[in-house]
């Protein structure tokens, strides 16, 4: 449960510190980011209210290792940036990567989640190249450390 705790934190993070950037949709209207954990929602089967989620911001859980028992574990969340441009300019690529910045910048402030998880060095980022226009991505990749465990057969003997 503690990963699923971490990456619903992260999630309510970046919804405040995105509440207030509106960036296009496939309409060229002007929205807040969509915040979602894990996928994108699926799509409506009878099509009825089959709304575009981009721009979004995906908390992935990644993967995560526990070496030891005496040990916190560590637990790695992706941050996957979708944008939409619909300019010939193709300069999405600009959104997607401000957007990825702007998630590096805040967890580095903010390197403790609900003082139990904190944020583990080195961060990346890259940037996905392939051409997927109007679509432009960017993903973030973060380690946190969690808490371990207390053993309760130990503590059932003390």
């Amino acid at each position: 449960m503690i990963p699923l705790e971490l990456q619903e934190a992260l999630k309510e993070r970046m919804g405040k510190e995105f509440k207030d950037l509106l960036l296009k949709n496939v309409k060229n209207e002007e929205v807040p980011i969509n915040i979602f954990t894990q996928h994108l929602p699926a799509k409506d089967k009878n099509n009825k209210n089959n709304t575009d989620p981009y721009p979004c911001i995906i908390v992935r859980l990644s993967d995560g290792e526990q070496a030891d028992n005496n040990e916190s574990g560590n637990t790695s969340i992706q941050f996957i940036v979708g944008v939409v441009d619909r300019e010939n300019t193709f300069q999405g690529y600009r959104d997607a990567i401000t957007v990825a910045n702007r998630i590096i910048e805040n967890v580095k402030r903010n390197s403790l989640v609900e003082e139990r998880y904190e944020l583990e060095m080195p961060i990346t980022w890259a940037y996905h190249d392939e051409d997927s226009e109007p679509y432009f991505f960017a993903g973030v990749q973060t380690n946190w450390s969690t808490p371990k465990h207390i053993r309760e057969d130990v503590e059932d003997m003390i």
